[in-house]
């Protein structure tokens, strides 16, 4: 109960916070809902955290040796970009750049476990906004192996958009909706 103008008691009824209250908790909810759809389908990656990793040897003629060049769409030539190295098989990667022809190689004997026949090797390179990757089975025999990687333009992950648009979009109705009145 207010004092009205002539010192009465006057009943003030407010019908607008509560219409207000159940819309910014509707949109809270909605922004809360795009963000958990959004992690949910971003791709998990996680390392191996196996801790029995078992020491492996490369066998007689296993390539040790993984050489390939970073390409664009039409095939010229991407040079400095960096590489990952991941044995798909352990989990274990390492990291190099290709040179200014866009060649790059790695020792796989330099990786904690190795590499034996049979192992998906994975190499995956960007730079800028190039990305790219390709991936093979190492053979059993050869001194080598080729595997060069054709770089394309980078779309940002569905989550990498949606969680700042949502985020901005609740920052925005929460206080686009409070006005002062005088």
């Amino acid at each position: 109960m207010n004092r009205g103008l002539t010192g009465k008691r006057v009943r003030v009824e407010r019908k607008c916070a509560p219409r207000r209250m159940a819309m910014t908790s509707i949109v809270a909810i909605a922004c809360i809902v795009i963000v958990i759809v959004a992690l949910a389908v971003a791709p998990a990656t996680q390392k191996s955290l196996d801790p029995q990793v078992p020491s492996r040897m490369m066998g007689p003629g296993t390539p040790t040796i993984v050489i390939g060049y970073t390409l664009d769409s039409v095939g010229a030539i991407m040079p400095s970009c960096d590489v990952n190295i991941t044995n798909l098989d352990t989990g274990e990667y390492e990291h190099v750049t290709s040179d200014f022809t866009g060649k790059y190689q790695y020792d796989l004997t330099n990786l904690p476990s190795g590499a034996v026949a049979g192992d998906m090797i994975k190499a995956e390179a960007n730079n800028t906004i190039y990305m790219g990757f390709n991936q093979t089975a190492l053979p059993s025999s050869a001194p080598f192996m080729w595997l060069n990687v054709t770089l394309s333009v980078l779309i940002p992950e569905f989550s990498e958009i949606v969680v700042p648009i949502a985020g901005l979009m609740l920052i925005a109705l929460i206080f686009g909706r409070t006005r002062i009145r005088p």
